[in-house]
């Protein structure tokens, strides 16, 4: 082998491990990961077009649906005319939704496909809403549109009751929608008016998180109506704490 094709095989090699080593340390890095735990964090929960019923109308007719035909593409639409789903998104209590995204195609000039979020009473009534509105009219047809909520969207599962509707209204699939997604943070419940232990008064800088962790059964204090706030956790209470509040569990 002369010198030149040595040489020349030498540095491909060179090229070659560089690469494969760079290829390595893309592997090892991990890949960033959304947060949903947590009250300082944004959390996602998506409702797909599946998920959605025809809803009938106050005259006894039913609007026809038609599911996107295109074969692995999920979307749905009104075949007669203004059709209406509906959806209820199942959320934990306490969580506050502050983000409201509609996912949907909308190839019509004139008629548009729009979502309104409902919170309602535990009779379905009295409810407020709050409206996003796909209108592309040909120019973009497929995409998201989305706002954040204004006010105050707190769930109470036992009080109250969420629900979505969607209106496709040109009768054909030129007005179509794939689902909704709802942005909501958790939050630790609010302190109460008088403390649950001798030791923790309503003005410690801690009240409002030791009684959340009392009123979730999470701790019952160090006995004789006390907590104990200033005293050291061992592993093995941590270990009742976290399982407790993340109720983790073996099969």
């Amino acid at each position: 082998m002369n010198t030149t094709i040595r040489g020349g095989l030498c540095l491909c090699l060179v090229l070659v491990s560089r690469f494969l080593i760079a290829q390595e340390g893309e592997k090892a890095a991990p890949a960033p990961k959304p947060k949903t735990y947590g009250v300082d964090h944004l959390s996602y929960y998506r409702i797909a077009a599946s998920e959605f019923t025809p809803l009938d109308t106050a005259h006894g007719s039913v609007y026809t649906d038609v599911g996107y035909t295109n074969f692995g593409v999920f979307q749905r639409y009104s075949s007669g005319g203004l059709g209406i789903f509906v959806a209820s998104p199942h959320l934990p209590s306490g969580a506050v939704v502050s983000y409201f995204e509609l996912d949907s195609c909308d190839e019509d000039p004139v008629n548009d496909v729009v979502a309104t979020f409902f919170f309602c009473d535990n009779l379905g009534s009295g409810c407020g809403s709050d409206t996003v509105t796909s209108s592309s009219n040909g120019t973009s047809p497929c995409g998201f549109a989305a706002f954040n909520v204004p006010g105050t969207f707190q769930v109470d599962n036992y009080r109250n009751q969420l629900s979505v509707a969607i209106q496709t209204t040109s009768g054909t699939s030129s007005t179509r929608f794939a689902g909704v997604i709802l942005g909501y943070t958790l939050q630790v419940s609010p302190a109460p008016q008088f403390s649950d232990f001798n030791d923790v008064p309503t003005t410690h800088p801690f009240f409002q998180f030791i009684e959340a962790l009392y009123s979730s059964g999470i701790t019952a204090g160090c006995g004789n109506g006390n907590y104990c706030p200033d005293a050291p956790l061992t592993r093995g209470q941590m270990a009742v704490f976290l399982s407790k509040a993340l109720g983790l569990q073996w099969q």
